[in-house]
């Protein structure tokens, strides 16, 4: 087996995103040139209305702003250190969520994790290969907002085209969707590249593309920024399932 792929969901009453937008999205603020971003106002359209606002709520009395994305009913998806962080304390003493924010109308409510999982590797050690989280959500949200597919594959993603689609935390953007276009600029094993630009607050966004057959599909989630290019944590083999175990 080379690859693997999973169905997302979009409810009858959602209405369907245009796949040939252009768009804008990461973190710190990470702009490389020009500023490609552009706001995102229909986030009752999917896949924009399984896309999430978070706060993170630490035990050493701040607060945080992330990042998520539907993956089932019940089931978010975000990076680790929107959910465990060393310097604030270990584990988030709460994370909630506001699928399809749009400044300060949430058209979905919210939901908060019940549970919260990530890796060792990042829990004992912040290894940033292993930078994701998945929360199990006190409601059955996702019916509504639909949720993402997803997609692994051991082979090259470098020059596919995608999306990366979060929640900045600059004043002037915050609780407000943007999102961007582009490609993979380079991969490896546990790490995707790419040079659109991203800010403070879209950690866990989906880094994300369209399929014919699955519809959109998460193929990594955006952790990090760089001076040249941008990186988020790879769907492999071995994340694919674990995440896909906690669909029922």
């Amino acid at each position: 087996v080379t690859e693997g792929s999973s169905s997302g969901y979009i409810p009858d009453d959602c209405s369907f995103g245009n796949i040939s937008d252009d768009g804008y999205g990461i973190e710190p603020t990470n702009i490389i040139g020009s500023d490609g971003r552009s706001r995102v106002t229909n986030t009752t359209s999917f896949p924009y209305s399984a896309i999430c606002y978070l706060e993170t709520k630490w035990k050493d009395g701040t607060t945080t702003i992330g990042t998520a994305w539907m993956y089932w009913k019940d089931i978010a998806i975000t990076a680790g250190h929107c959910v465990y962080s060393s310097d604030r304390g270990g584990w988030a003493k709460s994370v909630t969520i506001w699928p399809g924010r749009n400044g300060s109308t949430t058209p979905y409510g919210s939901a908060y994790a019940k549970v919260m999982h990530t890796s060792t590797a990042w829990t004992n050690s912040s290894n940033a290969n292993y930078d994701y989280g998945l929360l199990e959500l006190n409601k059955n949200i996702g019916t509504s907002t639909g949720y993402f597919g997803m997609h692994w594959t051991s082979s090259s993603l470098n020059g596919k085209s995608i999306t990366v689609a979060g929640y900045p935390g600059s004043s002037i953007k915050i609780r407000q969707l943007w999102k961007m276009n582009g490609k993979v600029a380079s991969c490896n094993a546990n790490k995707v590249y790419y040079s659109i630009d991203t800010e403070g607050g879209q950690s866990g966004s989906p880094v994300y593309w369209y399929n014919s057959t699955y519809g959109y599909q998460g193929i990594a989630i955006h952790a990090y920024g760089g001076s040249s290019n941008n990186s988020g944590t790879r769907i492999t083999q071995s994340l694919f399932d674990f995440f896909t175990s906690f669909r029922d």
